[in-house]
């Protein structure tokens, strides 16, 4: 059998197993008892506005716009090839302007597994804070259930807490992107609200794997005797007094400028004054994919125009802060290492490249709001990706194309660059 018919095969039977699961759970859901007995929740609350406006313990629940919402103005990149235009559209369209800020509280209220998925009093998932990205190929289930949890005959066992406890955890808050713009806005939005980061006992997250995760929670004061860790390894539901709930933000497709202004605040309190302006190449050979395969040659090709290679595993967050924010130029290939971007300063040339079966458009807004000139053009696929997953193939940058992106930036020539390309 082919490989082709073999993934065919392996994907036709992994989805009819999570059709089972869930039609299974679903009979469960009729049940007179909730799901911290058996099974899923019994229903949805599609925000967090709705669900405190239908608690019962009104003097104990409470909703707080924090921000109010923001039009986003976005200026259109400039392109080596054209992006085939149903991509275009298709990135666009998860692109509205940004909703308002907030913080809620939700007495009773229940955190399901290290993703942070909330379920109200009355049993019930906050669709608006519960993201999962895992399961949104799955045609069959209603676009409000869209989420593991309604597949799950059985959510652990109930740990429950008299204290009061905020949300922090988010769907792959093991990801540098979501760490920034999803988890670490929210402790900003308690810190603004009437609660407070004083009144909060606890702070539930997943995990904690990565060094830029217990670096950025030291500087915000998150002291780890605060954290109360939720494993994936294994399903637990949190029960609280108080839930508090900020919102979470960039799976709505764009970054509001007051996260932008948290993370510059917080992590280049005090830009320097040094006139150097950088030319940087964001190399992901320490990733375990979308890795440059002709790396050598484009290094040797760059060096010419002055650019200088960078790990970013190697620094730490104000490291990186301070190197974006000191770039001129920034040549990189698609990757959560352009979160850094929010920390440049307006006018900085951004040249990304990308797959043409995977076109994320994310940067190029985050672009728009902080004033930044985006090119890109695309790389070529070493191997036919698997449909599900084609951001994970490695690529083979064709160093012509980058000439010309190095060429529509402005970028001056240099001696080496005739002879690279003739390589």
């Amino acid at each position: 059998m082919g490989s082709k018919a073999t993934q065919q095969l392996k994907h036709g039977l992994k989805s009819g197993g999570r059709f089972c699961l869930y039609s299974l759970a679903r009979l469960l859901r009729s049940l007179p008892f909730s799901s911290e007995v058996l099974g899923p929740p019994r229903g949805c609350w599609p925000s967090l506005a709705a669900a405190v406006q239908a608690s019962s313990n009104e003097t104990a629940s409470s909703y707080e716009e924090i921000h109010p919402p923001e039009q986003v103005q976005l200026t259109e990149p400039i392109a080596v090839q054209p992006c085939p235009q149903a991509q275009l559209s298709a990135r666009r369209s998860f692109m509205p302007d940004c909703k308002a800020a907030f913080v809620a509280v939700l007495p009773q209220g229940r955190v399901w597994s290290h993703n942070g998925y909330v379920i109200s009093a009355d049993d019930r998932l906050v669709t608006e804070v519960s993201r999962d990205f895992a399961y949104r190929w799955t045609p069959w289930v209603p676009e409000s259930e869209k989420n593991s949890i309604f597949r799950q005959l059985y959510l652990g066992d109930v740990i429950e807490r008299p204290e009061t406890l905020a949300v922090l955890a988010v769907a792959a808050q093991s990801v540098y992107y979501h760490w920034m713009f999803d988890l670490l806005p929210r402790i900003e939005l308690i810190r603004r609200s009437q609660v407070g980061l004083a009144s909060i006992d606890r702070f539930v997250l997943g995990k904690l794997t990565q060094k830029f995760q217990t670096e950025t929670l030291n500087i915000l004061g998150i002291s780890q005797e605060k954290i109360l860790e939720i494993p994936s390894d294994r399903p637990v539901q949190v029960k609280v007094n108080q839930l508090v709930v900020p919102s979470v933000w960039s799976h709505e497709g764009c970054i509001p400028l007051w996260i932008c202004n948290f993370l510059r605040q917080t992590f280049i309190p005090q830009p320097g004054q040094s006139t150097q302006r950088r030319l940087i190449y964001i190399s992901r050979a320490r990733a375990s994919h979308r890795r440059v395969l002709n790396e050598a040659e484009l290094l040797q090709f760059l060096e010419g125009f002055g650019f200088e290679p960078v790990v970013l595993e190697q620094l730490s967050v104000v490291e990186q802060a301070q190197l974006f924010s000191s770039a001129d130029i920034i040549v990189a290939p698609h990757g959560a290492g352009l979160t850094n971007l929010v920390f440049c300063q307006p006018g900085t040339r951004v040249i990304e490249f990308f797959v043409p079966s995977y076109v994320n458009l994310g940067y190029w807004s985050l672009s728009s709001q902080l004033q930044l000139q985006h090119y890109y053009f695309f790389a070529q696929e070493v191997t036919a990706p698997d449909q599900r997953t084609p951001h994970l193939t490695d690529i083979f940058v064709n160093l012509r194309d980058l000439d010309r992106a190095l060429t529509l930036a402005d970028v001056a020539p240099s001696t080496q660059r005739q002879a690279c390309l003739e390589i």
